[in-house]
């Protein structure tokens, strides 16, 4: 199915003129959650847009090795807004009319802000908004189930500036040291920003496609060919898929990292306990809600293998 370009037009209340394409999407995403692999494939097609990123960045992650010269890259800071738009839609559209691109939960803000009325207008709702700009706006969520890998996979990057590998690139060889405490602060970022996701999705009735790494990374094809499917775009004849040029980053030392972090948090925790209880006993409301059911539950517990040792014994 092929969807013509559009001319020009300008966005509600004459705030922004931006060239648009007839649908558009947005690839949802945290760092290290897999969202490179499904770029890449769909850019692949030459009929699914160009989705990069290309909204200003302000997380922990930075810009990915290879992209610092990317001739989408713009400064956003010191360009009119409607400039920077106007190249983002006119490189990230392919031939067929299809928008793409990258969008982080910090970028909302950046967008909503950019995007807000005039003073003195009825406050349009931002979905609304972002698809007076990006027509025919989808969502599709790429997430991961393995958040501590997934933390230990950016605090890795973080290190190498490696945050992209495809099969012909060899990863950085420096010298990576382990620290809990970071790579805890990269997990609570990535869950902090997955439930900014989830609350936008939400609070403003949006069902978006989900694609899980794990089932990317497992069943590349059919994966890409489900969310071609969502978003109404028909390959053409004859499309073939070829191998992933991007490569597993994770290794034996990523295994390492992920045990001595849940090893290191269960450590942790253990001694939180133990400095908590006299707090805990100390407050007798504490002391119903939480310690009394758990001594309760224990002792239940230890009643029923005395009893179940015994009927053991007694039957042997």
């Amino acid at each position: 199915m092929a969807f013509p370009l559009v001319s020009a037009k300008s966005y509600p209340k004459g705030k922004v003129a931006v060239i648009q394409p007839q649908r558009s999407y947005f690839v949802c995403f945290t760092a290290r959650s897999g969202s490179n692999l499904l770029r890449e494939a769909l850019s692949a097609t030459g009929v699914a847009g160009r989705p990069e990123e290309y909204l200003p960045k302000d997380t922990l992650s930075s810009v990915a090795v290879g992209q610092r010269k990317a001739e989408w890259r713009q400064d956003w800071a010191n360009r009119p807004f409607s400039e920077c738009l106007n190249n983002v839609l006119r490189y990230g559209t392919t031939p067929n009319g299809v928008f793409g691109m990258k969008v982080e939960a910090p970028n909302l803000r950046y967008l909503d802000r950019m995007l807000e009325g005039e003073s003195g207008v009825t406050p349009v709702s931002l979905p609304a908004r972002l698809e007076a700009t990006f027509p025919n706006l989808r969502y599709v969520w790429v997430t991961r189930r393995n958040k501590v890998r997934q933390a230990v996979s950016f605090f890795r990057a973080a290190q190498t500036d490696a945050w992209r590998s495809v099969l012909s690139q060899s990863i950085p060889n420096n010298e990576l040291t382990f620290n809990l405490q970071l790579v805890d602060q990269y997990l609570r970022q990535i869950l902090r920003e997955e439930a900014a996701w989830s609350e936008y999705f939400t609070t403003n009735g949006i069902v978006p496609y989900t694609v899980v790494y794990e089932d990317l990374a497992q069943d590349y094809e059919r994966i890409v060919r489900g969310v071609l499917e969502y978003l109404q775009i028909s390959l053409p004849e004859q499309y073939q898929f070829s191998a992933p040029r991007l490569q597993k980053q994770a290794d034996e030392l990523s295994e390492d990292w992920v045990q001595r972090y849940q090893e290191g948090i269960k450590r942790r925790h253990t001694y939180q306990r133990l400095v908590n209880l006299p707090l805990l006993l100390r407050s007798p409301a504490l002391r119903r809600a939480f310690f009394t059911p758990q001594l309760l539950a224990r002792q239940k517990k230890v009643r029923r293998g005395v009893t179940n040792a015994l009927s053991r014994t007694s039957g042997g």
